[in-house]
């Protein structure tokens, strides 16, 4: 499975309703907080007959179970639809997929500047030209 690690605006930032669930929350992005959830792409819920109780069901990552918040809508591919994700995951929940499951230490992906496997991507305010931002 391919995982993107995400802000908790990603979806609401690119305008995106969850199919189901809920977005992150700003708690479950904090780099320390070794938050313990998913977002499920929707072809991963249509695999599990699209029953609404996938919500609070757990999920493993690298040996980590995960509970299951929220359900993306159907074809969207994120920011990246060449390697369109499976599973999204909040800031807060890198250390235990990148780090050896050390929840107290985010690791070379939160900490170390020369890992350049963070992508960024931003909108524009509304009235803002792209010469001001």
């Amino acid at each position: 499975m391919r995982a993107g690690v995400v802000s908790s605006n990603y979806f609401s930032a690119l305008g995106v309703d969850l199919a189901a669930g809920r977005p992150f929350t700003l708690d479950e992005e904090r780099p320390d907080g070794a938050a313990a959830v998913a977002i499920v792409s929707y072809p991963y819920w249509q695999q599990r007959g699209l029953t609404p109780e996938i919500l609070g069901r757990s999920i493993t990552v690298n040996g980590h179970s995960l509970t299951i918040v929220g359900v993306a809508p159907p074809r969207f591919n994120g920011t990246m639809p060449v390697l369109s994700a499976d599973l999204w995951l909040p800031f807060g929940a890198a250390a235990l997929v990148t780090s050896g499951g050390d929840a107290s230490s985010p690791g070379r992906f939160v900490n170390d500047r020369s890992v350049q496997t963070l992508l960024l991507a931003g909108t524009l305010r509304r009235g803002t030209s792209l010469a001001a931002a």
